[in-house]
């Protein structure tokens, strides 16, 4: 059986791949992993048609396979899995919405979940500017109830970054961006300094460090609030 998580919460996505994973190792099952934007067909042929070392069940995980260049290998890959036994046990992971020609490319027996964002994320990071701070907090209380900190953490990275690249390139830095999505992120960026949006990013990276190494003293939620509080 084929399964395909997909969706802008990659926070959640992880969790359940990590689930799965986890669940099938304590079946005895034997897991086999590839990078999917450079694994090949023949890879993916070994992996799913031989045998398991100890005679178990084997489950085939392939992460960010639709960000593969398009090639005829690719398209060969894709045609491989239209032709697969329902016994055969693959997960496709990737960390942002799949097309509907892109999942069209899975056979019609594929098991899709799809993890989308509380639109109230993009309420807060909107909201966040010097002058707006209560707003912020206001909202950003509001999207820990929804919300794991692990993915509000990971939405205000990618704010700052893009707050950061309009700030210093203006819309050269942010092409491929639709249009009024570009105005939108021009707009905020200038309430900060360029100097106030690169001490916000260190301070992203500090708690990502501490809360990764253990060393961090408070929550990440806790942590969340005094960054939003000291814009």
């Amino acid at each position: 059986m084929i399964t395909v998580l997909h969706g802008e919460n990659i926070a959640s996505s992880r969790k359940v791949l990590t689930e799965k994973i986890k669940f099938f190792k304590e079946k005895g099952g034997e897991i086999v992993r590839f990078d999917g934007r450079k694994v090949g067909l023949t890879e993916i042929k070994q992996a799913c048609e031989a045998r398991s070392l100890f005679g178990s069940n084997k489950l085939v995980v392939i992460e960010r396979f639709f960000s593969q260049p398009k090639s005829r290998q690719k398209a060969e890959i894709q045609n491989y899995f239209q032709d697969l036994p329902p016994e055969t046990d693959i997960i496709f992971w990737e960390e942002g919405k799949l097309t509907p020609s892109q999942l069209a490319k899975f056979p019609p027996q594929t098991r899709t979940y799809l993890f989308k964002i509380e639109p109230i994320i993009f309420k807060f990071l909107d909201s966040l500017s010097p002058e707006n701070t209560r707003q912020s907090l206001s909202l950003l209380s509001q999207c820990n109830k929804l919300e794991s900190p692990e993915m509000i953490f990971y939405m205000l990275c990618r704010q700052v970054r893009l707050l950061i690249l309009a700030r210093d390139l203006g819309s050269r830095g942010l092409t491929g961006m639709p249009f009024w999505m570009q105005n939108k992120f021009l707009n905020q960026s200038r309430y900060f300094s360029l100097e106030k949006l690169l001490e916000t990013h260190r301070q992203l990276l500090k708690i990502d460090y501490e809360q990764k190494t253990g060393r961090a003293l408070m929550s990440l939620s806790f942590h969340l609030d005094l960054l939003v509080a000291s814009l």
